[in-house]
């Protein structure tokens, strides 16, 4: 997909808890973008349609009735995060939880809880600004919302982030790699500068 798709994309979600969708396909399920028990969760809610439903067949009422809190998982994050946690099943190599917050903080954890790579993109924005008629809700500071959407494919996380930057705000769009958090070549592209049809590379604070 085009870089200044994703911009657009993203960002429409960055502020109010939503997601992007991704460009093409959903996890294994029932057709619905529902995934299969087990299977890797790329997207908020674990598929495209944004009824606001999480479905997983294999989760009935006598299966919760088993299930009990992991105390061994201690897995613990800079800011509050309103994105959903995002799980990438790698087939038996190191399984990982990403989670991203409001203080742009993303951080990949392994089954324990234990940090496998942690990333900084840059200042979140504060909020309420009224000077630049910014508002986000109950949210502050504002930095990553939406729930981010991983290519497994090319393996890299796709993500919106408002930074501030140069004393004022921007939506930044990364794409990072799911194997280090690194930004992988030709990102972050800055949204304003996208939809002015002038997408040039951006670097964060």
């Amino acid at each position: 997909m085009m870089r200044s798709s994703w911009s657009i994309v993203l960002a429409a979600a960055a502020c109010g808890g939503g997601s992007a969708s991704r460009d093409a396909g959903s996890p294994a399920g029932d057709g619905g973008g529902f995934p299969a028990h087990g299977a890797s969760v790329l997207e908020l809610h674990a598929g495209p349609s944004r009824a606001g439903a999480y479905v997983d067949a294999a989760f009935t009422m006598a299966a919760a009735a088993t299930l009990r809190l992991d105390t061994t998982f201690t897995a613990k994050y800079a800011g509050a995060a309103f994105a959903q946690a995002l799980y990438l099943d790698r087939g038996g190599a190191r399984d990982l939880v990403i989670a991203a917050t409001e203080a742009n903080e993303v951080s990949a954890f392994d089954p324990a809880g234990a940090v496998v790579w942690r990333v900084n993109l840059g200042a979140p924005q504060p909020m309420p600004n009224a000077a630049e008629g910014a508002n986000c809700g109950n949210i502050n500071p504002l930095g990553i919302t939406g729930t981010p959407v991983i290519d497994a494919a090319s393996g890299t996380l796709y993500l919106d982030a408002m930074i501030r930057d140069n004393n004022a705000a921007h939506h930044r769009i990364f794409a990072l790699s799911v194997d280090d958090g690194s930004t992988r070549s030709g990102w972050p592209v800055d949204v304003g500068t996208a939809l002015k049809g002038t997408a040039t590379p951006s670097h964060a604070a």
